[in-house]
């Protein structure tokens, strides 16, 4: 049975010009494992420090319009929109919140995520007609969360100068030219100990 994410990214995919079943099969691949528990969504992030990934969640919220309204980027609700607004303009006024929590089991980091608004609160602050707005928003969220590309935790070195960069969160040695300033080769060591020595 097909499931409605493979049919979203068919469609999308379709509408791009893209052949579908082979961009269904990488999109698949590239996703990082999630699960969903009562209404939350769990993403592994295997063994990105939790620090790191605290930022970048932050910095991808503060992008669309967010801002931490209540704890910290390890355990905090993120918020865009005002409640007040929403009551003297209606549902096209939105107020979104979501909580998110990240964390380590076992070496292996994690995010989970959910609504920080919810039953009747939910209904009086969004409005009903908002909700599937509210759920739309939510999906659109994890699909950016669940697409961050893989830790790679390497160095890009000169053969010359001998110069290198840390490759962060979701950077890839694709993205990177293969000669350095210097006119040197760039190669990808990985080498979490490359620093030290």
């Amino acid at each position: 049975m097909v499931s409605s994410e493979e049919i979203r990214l068919k469609l999308a995919l379709i509408r791009e010009g893209v052949d579908s079943e082979e961009g269904v099969k990488i999109a698949l691949e590239m996703q990082r494992p999630l699960e969903w528990v009562d209404g939350s969504c769990i993403i592994d992030f295997d063994s990105v420090p939790v620090e790191d990934l605290a930022i970048i969640i932050k910095n991808l919220f503060e992008e669309g319009g967010y801002r931490l309204e209540e704890g910290t980027p390890l355990n905090g609700i993120y918020g865009r929109g005002h409640a007040s607004l929403r009551l003297l303009v209606g549902y096209f006024a939105f107020r979104y919140r979501f909580k998110v929590e990240i964390y380590s089991e076992d070496e292996i980091t994690f995010i989970k995520i959910y609504k920080a608004l919810t039953g009747i609160k939910e209904g009086i602050i969004c409005g009903w007609q908002g909700l599937a707005l509210y759920n739309k928003e939510f999906r659109r969220i994890i699909d950016t969360f669940k697409y961050l590309g893989p830790n790679y935790e390497g160095y890009m070195v000169c053969d010359t100068c001998g110069g290198y960069y840390k490759l962060q969160l979701g950077e890839s040695p694709e993205d990177f030219t293969d000669k350095c300033e210097c006119g040197g080769n760039l190669k990808y060591i990985e080498d979490a100990d490359f620093e030290e020595k």
